[in-house]
C-alpha cells in the first residue's frame, strides 16, 4: 500500500479492538414451574421437587387410609402415597383413565399426586400476585405461596413441601 495515500487519509488501517458493548444475547429463562388442572382450576408446583411426571399407576388401595390418600403405587420398586389433591382441598373429582400422576421428591419423602391435565413447564414470573389473607378456600390458602393470571383463568403456586407433610399426617 502507498504509505503517503493511508497518511492522507485515503485508506485507515483496520482497527482490531472494537467495542461491542454489553453481550446482548437474551437471557432464556429455565421452565421452574409445572403447571397442570384439578377440578377445574390451574395449579403450578417448583420444577425442582417434580421427579416423574407418568400416566396414572395401578393403585392398590389400602383400608383405613384418609379420603385423600387414594392408595399406593410402585413406583422403581418403591412404595409411595398417591394423593388426590382435589379431596384433599375439599373439591369435587371424578378419577379417569387420562389422569396423569406427578411424583414429588421432598425431603426424602416421595408422594404421588393425581391430576386432569398437564398444561407443562413454564417460567414463574417475578411480579406474581402475593398472596393475601382472605384470598381462595380455607384449605387452599394455607399451601398457595403465589398466584398470577394466565390464559383461561388464575394460576395457583402451591407450596409442595408444606403440602406433602400436611397431606401425610391429616
Amino acid at each position: 500500500m502507498d504509505d503517503d495515500f493511508a497518511q492522507e487519509g485515503g485508506l485507515a488501517e483496520p482497527s482490531l479492538s472494537f467495542d461491542w458493548g454489553e453481550d446482548e444475547a437474551s437471557e432464556v429463562n429455565e421452565p421452574d414451574v409445572l403447571r397442570f388442572e384439578l377440578a377445574g382450576l390451574s395449579f403450578a408446583v417448583e420444577a425442582v421437587h417434580v421427579a416423574e411426571v407418568t400416566t396414572s399407576p395401578t393403585l392398590t388401595e389400602l383400608p383405613g387410609l384418609p379420603d385423600h390418600i387414594v392408595g399406593v403405587a410402585v413406583r422403581r420398586r418403591h412404595v409411595l402415597s398417591v394423593l388426590d389433591l382435589a379431596v384433599f382441598f375439599g373439591l369435587q373429582h371424578r378419577q379417569s383413565a387420562s389422569d396423569r400422576l406427578i411424583v414429588f421428591s421432598v425431603d426424602g419423602l416421595e408422594a404421588g399426586i393425581v391430576v386432569s391435565n398437564i398444561a407443562g413447564p413454564e417460567v414463574w414470573p417475578e411480579d406474581a400476585d402475593p398472596v393475601e389473607e382472605g384470598d381462595y378456600d380455607d384449605l387452599i390458602r394455607p399451601y398457595v405461596i403465589g398466584a398470577r393470571w394466565a390464559p383461561g383463568g388464575r394460576v395457583l403456586l402451591l407450596d409442595i413441601p408444606e403440602l406433602l407433610h400436611a397431606a401425610a399426617v391429616r
